[in-house]
Order: structure tokens, then sequence, then C-alpha cells
């Protein structure tokens, strides 16, 4: 919009570009000593042509005279008179030059410099406007900003920058029209003092929750302090793992002191956690040890010499039995795999010296159960074991009757494979019973 003031401006600026505009612009690119120069050296030549025309005229007018004048000697004394004439006009008509120009360059940069006013002013004008607009959307974004949803220290945080950089952008400006520049002000003023209050506010609130958010980390903090040491590794890994749940749930503390619990909190679960790592590793190790020891007993199993004693097979027998007991445990992934070797090879031992072996397995097994009967999870893992290897053995003796087909009864060689094959189908449906004795065994314990 442009208003009345500017309006007023640029008709006096256009009247006076129509009326003195072009020729004012046209003196004033010199400097007045210059114009008033060029005055002069223009009235010098017009009155030299002047007077030189005027004498030409009036000799041919007055021939005769002049030929007089010539014929008696006279014409140096009228020449002389004549040029003191031209001499004395020159002078005054140089200095009414002088005074006229110079009067004219003042008008003319008067004139000038009122117009040059009027420019300045016009700019003034939109800069003042440009200025105004920029405030106002200044504190239309300032005005934007809802303080109700400010509800964490980053968000706040986050404002804070956006107000103290539109700060920044409002000192760059310059002022605005005269009737709104302070009203502006005070807009923008209102706008900064109703944030950092709301804001001054939510830190005093704030400042409660903070002590009793950080009484409750220093107390898990003494929780973590006091379990580092502890070497019941399962049930405290546990513990500081909730601990360090209930931790997250906690809010938000002053960062100097918060720093400085985090810092003993976590020193204390890293510590923990650490020495559990070392045990861990040792661990390992001894599984890693018991597992060949266990393979070791296996092979002994598998070789032992047919030339001894039955009794003595049998004691041997029970004393490696009772010695794979009596080893620690081994990986997690073998336990199965190399449970079930010993248990192959030690009945393969069994039926090899034609042991009573079903009897004696199944009372090793019956004082085994009896030993975890209290415990019903480790019953249900060993029937489980148990349904496992019952359905092993079953496709296991589905697998040697389809391969009965395959073998030529007539031929020597394939008699012998045959016998041997039924054979092996006749101990997998022992163990079929076996293991069906034994699962309806835990069955009535469980």
């Amino acid at each position: 919009m442009i208003s009345e003031e500017k309006v007023k401006i640029m008709a006096e600026m256009a009247k006076y570009e129509k009326n003195y505009g072009k020729g004012d612009f046209r003196i004033y690119k010199y400097t007045k000593k210059d114009y008033v120069r060029s005055e002069k050296i223009k009235t010098s030549i017009a009155l030299l042509i002047s007077f030189l025309i005027m004498t030409g005229l009036l000799c041919i007018m007055q021939l005769d005279i002049v030929i007089m004048k010539l014929r008696e000697g006279k014409v140096m004394v009228s020449a002389a008179v004549i040029i003191g004439i031209y001499v004395a006009v020159f002078f005054v008509y140089l200095h009414f030059t002088k005074m006229r120009a110079s009067r004219q360059y003042d008008e003319v940069r008067a004139r000038v410099l009122i117009y040059d006013k009027h420019l300045e002013e016009l700019e003034t004008l939109y800069k003042e406007k440009e200025n105004e607009e920029a405030k106002v959307a200044i504190c239309q974004e300032a005005e934007s900003i809802e303080l109700p949803t400010l509800t964490s220290f980053q968000q706040w945080d986050e404002a804070t920058k956006q107000i103290i950089a539109l700060q920044e952008r409002w000192k760059t400006l310059g002022y605005a029209a005269k009737k709104v520049n302070n009203e502006l002000f005070a807009r923008f003023r209102k706008s900064c003092d109703e944030f950092f209050a709301q804001k001054a506010v939510f830190f005093k609130n704030r400042k409660d929750e903070f002590a009793v958010n950080l009484a409750k980390k220093h107390e898990l903090c003494e929780k973590a302090e006091s379990l580092k040491d502890s070497t019941d590794w399962k049930t405290t890994a546990d513990a500081l793992i909730e601990l360090q749940k209930e931790w997250k749930k906690i809010g938000p503390v002053p960062k100097k002191s918060g720093d400085a619990v985090w810092k003993k909190f976590i020193e204390a679960c890293d510590y923990f956690f650490e020495n559990k790592n070392k045990n861990v590793r040792n661990v390992h190790q001894e599984e890693r040890a018991n597992l060949e020891k266990k393979r070791v007993l296996v092979e002994k199993l598998k070789n032992i010499d047919e030339a001894m004693p039955k009794a003595d097979i049998r004691n041997l027998l029970k004393d490696m039995s009772a010695e794979f007991k009596g080893i620690g445990h081994v990986p997690f992934k073998e336990r199965d795999k190399i449970y079930n070797e010993y248990k192959t090879a030690l009945n393969a031992a069994y039926d090899k010296f034609d042991l009573d072996g079903k009897k004696m397995r199944m009372n090793n097994f019956v004082s085994n159960v009896s030993e975890i009967s209290n415990d019903k999870n480790k019953l249900f893992k060993e029937r489980e074991r148990l349904v496992r290897l019952y359905e092993q053995k079953k496709n296991e003796v589905k697998t040697f009757e389809n391969n009965l087909g395959f073998f030529n009864v007539t031929s020597k060689t394939g008699g012998a494979v045959l016998k041997e094959m039924e054979n092996r189908i006749a101990r997998a449906k022992k163990d079929l019973e076996t293991l069906e004795e034994q699962i309806g065994l835990i069955d009535e314990k469980l």
C-alpha cells in the first residue's frame, strides 16, 4: 500500500522533473566554479563575435569616413577608441555574466538538493516499510510458538534457540515507520517476556522433580554397588538388568549430578559383568575339558578287554557310569550328543558281554529319577529327551525294516548282512521297550 506521504513526495519529484529536471541536471553535473567559467567563456566568445560583426557593418556603412581617416592617418586613433569601448563593454558584460551564472547555479543547486532530499525520504519510507514487514514476520513467528506443547528440556532448548535467533534478526533491522515502530517493539518484547517467564516456571516445577529422580537414581546406584561383587551370576545379572530398566524409566535429573551418579552406576554394572564374562570363559574352558573326558570314557567303553571276567566287566561298567556322572557339565549344544554316545556305548557293552544290561540300566535310571523327583522341570526335560530318543529309535526300526528288501538272501554275504540287520532291529525294539518303561516311570513321578 502506498501512503499519502509517499504520493506527495513522488508528485513533487515528478513536477520538478517536468519543469526543471533536465536543465538542472545538465547544469549541476558541473562544479560551481567550472559552470561560471564556462558561462564567462561563452559570453566572451559571443561579445567578440558581436563586436567583430558590428565593427564590420559599421565600416561598410561608413566606408567614405574610413577611407578618409586612412588618408589622414587617423585610423589608429579610431581603432584605439573602438578597442577601448570593446574592452569596457567586455568587462561589464563579463561581470554581469559571472553574477548571473553564480546566482543561477545556486538556484539549481537548491532545487537539486530538495530533489535529493525527496529521494532520501522516499528511500527511507520504502526501507521503513520493509523493516515493518520483517518485524511483523518476526512477531508472528515468536507468537506461533505454542508454549503449552513444550514439555521437555530438549523442546525448551530448541525453542530458546529460536527466540534468540529472532532477537538477533531484530537487531539487524532498522526503524519502521514512527507510527508502528514502538508498537512492534512492544509486541515482540511481550512475546519474549512471556516465553522466558513460562520457561522459568517450567524449570522451577522440574526442580523438585529432579530432586526426586536424583534420589531414585542414587538408590539404584547403591543397589548396583551392593551387587557388583556377587558370584551368583544368573540371579545377579537378572537383578542388574532390572535395575537398568528401572533407571531408564526414571525421569531427567540435573546434568552435572546426573552424570556423576550415572558414572557410579554404570561402573558397578560393568564391574560385575566383566567378572561374569571372565567366569563364563572359565566355565566354557571347563565344559570343553569335561566334554573331552566324557569322549575318552566313551572310547574306553567301546574298547573293553574281552578277556576280562564278566564280574570285573560289570564292576568296570558300574565304575565308568559313576565316573561319567561325576564329570561336570559340558557345552549345552554337545550335552545330548555325548550322552547318547555314552548310552549307546554302554548298552552295546552290556549286549556284547551278555550282561543283564536292561535290568542294570533300569536300576540306574530309577536311581537317577529318584534323585530329581522333587524337581518337576528336570523330570519334564528328561521325559522330553526320552521321547525324542523313542522317536529316533522308532524311525531307525522303520528304516531297518525298509532296507531288508534290498538284500540278496541267496548269497553268503547277503545272508550275513541280513542277519546283522535283523539283530539290530531286535535290539532297537528292545530299546523301544526300555524307553517306554522309562517314560512310564517318569509319568508316575509327575
